[in-house]
């Protein structure tokens, strides 16, 4: 008999089963209260900086000058720039008609086939003459400056480019395709959604985990939004020549990654690997130091003060030898996430312009860099295969809100809790409207037999049920039953005797 698959929640269990096996992952408890975290937020605060800088400088030791045993003092190579080095030709790469009309032919060929998307290949959506060229650009990506733009006048409905691509992410705790944009809407208020999918600025990070970051911009924003991407090893050669000590906290295994209420709680690994003479720098601040939206767990292991130091160092390093580019609608930007460090700038959108990005995991395993062994089970999280987890592709972004929009302790409950609550509302509005209908009835209803009526005068009241009662020709309360002065006799061939 066949065994049987365990089964996987992303949204409890940080690892799926099969990974748990494979590097012996023990489940945990929450953790008891700890220290008091170093004081940094996701924003990065220069102010704050400089002050942690200047009372940390005062106290290193003489160790602090060198760095890791067989670390490089600087590295050489293109992946080495500042953003002044660059021009829009050493970046960007247009697709004509002809390029276009390949996209096309060879989209409309796939469509007549009976594959899944996971299953896409070169021979099932073959570019004969755009191929090549699209794979001198795989080259500059992995062995030149670490990204390109490819840039074209015509929007098309494009699968992932097969060139820069050998596998996709299927679903663990993320998604295979990520809708990133500006997400406002009822059901998520600001205070709920992740940092990525508002308009604000974002610091520099690297994704986790993928070889090549790719965004297709299916639109830009009205205002700002800009791509802001700057060189891991150009940030690693000025720390290592002015602040060794912060590359060595960089690279100690301590680092305490939030896993958001998931299990376990936290796992620690490096920022900086350097691993077959290359130096990787793979983080994400928000796990880190957590965000507004979704504040650090305070159950887990501190930062020190060294590590807030180094994260900060590492962002404003970058931030100012960063290349800037302003994304058009059809851009497609790829990024060699070992080497490259990326942003953003704020945004904002209107009804004609919506920054939108359909945002892909990938790796090449043929052309793509060996993943350093600090890496490996952050990197099997995303790649591995598993017979546990489903791939997953999401078409309309809004599928998959309670998964990467709102990450938290209990968001999807809360999300339940905030559809039940907008039911419980529209059913008592529309009971509301119901009552108001059922007045206005009754208010017509009196009207027409109010002239089928007999009253002497407006001094003589019938008592009517209720405290309610007849005056001439108005229906009033009384603030308790009381006899009227005379009565009206109701003859009892009325039409209305039966009040």
């Amino acid at each position: 008999m066949a065994n049987q698959v365990e089964s996987f929640n992303p949204r409890v269990d940080y690892y799926p089963p099969s990974l748990r096996a494979k590097y012996a992952i023990q489940a945990t408890e929450s953790p008891e209260a700890q220290l008091p975290t170093a004081e940094i937020g996701w924003v990065p605060d220069m102010a704050a900086f400089q002050r942690r800088t200047a009372k940390r400088m005062s106290v290193l030791g003489p160790d602090a000058a060198t760095l890791p045993k067989g670390w490089p003092k600087a590295m050489e190579h293109p992946l080495v720039w500042t953003g002044s080095d660059l021009c829009k030709e050493d970046y960007i790469f247009n697709l004509d008609i002809a390029d276009i009309s390949e996209i096309k032919e060879a989209l409309s060929r796939l469509k007549g086939l009976d594959v899944e998307v996971q299953d896409i290949k070169r021979s099932t959506f073959p570019l004969p003459k755009l191929g090549p060229r699209l794979e001198s650009l795989t080259t500059k990506v992995y062995d030149g400056i670490g990204f390109c733009v490819w840039t074209h006048d015509e929007l098309v409905e494009l699968p992932p480019p097969e060139t820069l691509q050998g596998s996709r992410t299927p679903l663990t705790s993320s998604f295979s395709v990520a809708h990133i944009t500006d997400v406002k809407f009822d059901g998520f208020p600001d205070d709920r959604r992740r940092p990525a999918f508002t308009n604000l600025a974002q610091p520099f990070h690297t994704d986790l985990l993928c070889g090549i970051l790719a965004m297709y911009f299916i639109d830009r924003a009205a205002i700002g939004g800009d791509v802001l991407l700057a060189s891991s090893w150009k940030v690693y050669n000025e720390l290592a020549s002015t602040r060794p000590d912060l590359i060595k906290v960089l690279g100690k295994d301590d680092w305490v990654h939030d896993t958001f209420g998931r299990n376990p709680p936290y796992h620690q690994r490096a920022l900086l690997h350097y691993w077959q003479e290359e130096p990787v720098l793979i983080y994400s601040r928000r796990n880190l130091t957590g965000s507004a939206s979704t504040p650090r767990n305070p159950n887990i292991p501190p930062l020190s003060e060294a590590q807030a130091e180094a994260l900060d160092a590492v962002h404003f390093t970058a931030a100012a030898n960063c290349v800037s580019h302003t994304p058009e609608a059809g851009d497609m930007v790829f990024i060699n996430n070992f080497a490259i460090l990326h942003s953003r700038s704020t945004f904002q959108d209107t009804s004609e312009a919506k920054r939108y990005i359909l945002r892909l995991w990938l790796n090449n395993p043929d052309a793509g860099w060996d993943v350093p062994p600090g890496l490996k089970l952050a990197w099997d999280r995303i790649f591995a295969d598993m017979d546990e987890v489903q791939h997953h592709w999401d078409i309309d972004p809004y599928d998959a809100l309670d998964g990467p929009l709102c990450e938290g302790v209990g968001h999807t409950d809360d999300l339940d809790q905030r559809r039940g609550r907008g039911l419980l509302i529209l059913l008592v509005l529309l009971l509301l409207v119901l009552l108001v209908l059922l007045l206005v009835l009754l208010i017509l209803l009196v009207l027409l037999l109010l002239p089928l009526l007999h009253v002497d005068s407006l001094d003589n009241l019938v008592m009517l049920p209720r405290g309610m009662v007849l005056v001439g020709s108005r229906i009033g309360c009384l603030s308790r039953p009381q006899a009227a002065t005379q009565h009206v006799t109701i003859d009892a061939e009325d039409p209305i005797s039966s009040l």
